[in-house]
């Protein structure tokens, strides 16, 4: 559901907010930084605590940011509705990526760790544009059921709907890390 929120907060800032592409990009400017800044950080953590509670709580985080957008106004201000969200999101998906690979490819002999990174990166690019076509799809459809709105709140409305749909995704994401992704005991 990530790759259809970054679409959908775009379009929310150019058509509703009525932002210039350089304030949309100046908008999103923290995401880049926040995620840099964990990424490097999360291989000395989890080589201390472990992946799965990095995992948890990224996708705890990314949740709250989600549920954060569900709310979104028809005259949002970027500091009040959208600047918690793109402080959020990162925070959580910097949390979420490391120990994703890290969890998919633990207990991978090493000689098929390259297929098992490689199987996992497949899955992330092919759940981005399935997430994305679903979402879109949703906001685009909630939109045009929505007659009985001006078409602003009508357009504001799907978006909301949509990124709903992204907070179940995230919510199904963490029941099944919280149930089927184990953490290998270290070994002294």
């Amino acid at each position: 559901g990530m790759m259809g929120v970054f679409f959908l907060t775009s379009l929310y800032m150019q058509i509703v907010m009525r932002l210039t592409p350089l304030q949309i990009g100046l908008a999103f400017l923290p995401f880049p930084i926040i995620v840099g800044i964990l990424s490097n950080r999360m291989p000395k953590l989890i080589a201390r605590y472990g992946f799965k509670r990095f995992l948890i709580s990224g996708l705890v985080i990314a949740g709250v940011a989600l549920a954060w957008l569900v709310r979104l106004p028809v005259d949002g201000s970027y500091i009040m509705d959208l600047l918690p969200s793109l402080l959020l999101l990162p925070l959580g998906m910097g949390m979420i990526f490391t120990p994703l690979f890290t969890a998919a490819t633990s207990g991978v002999p090493p000689r098929e760790a390259g297929l098992a990174s490689g199987l996992i990166s497949t899955a992330q690019q092919m759940g981005g544009a399935l997430g994305l076509a679903i979402i879109t799809g949703i906001a685009a459809s909630a939109a045009a059921s929505a007659t009985n709105l001006a078409p602003k709140a009508a357009l504001v409305h799907g978006y909301n709907q949509a990124f709903l749909i992204a907070l179940v995704f995230v919510v199904v994401a963490l029941i099944l890390s919280v149930t089927l992704i184990k953490q290998p005991k270290k070994t002294a």
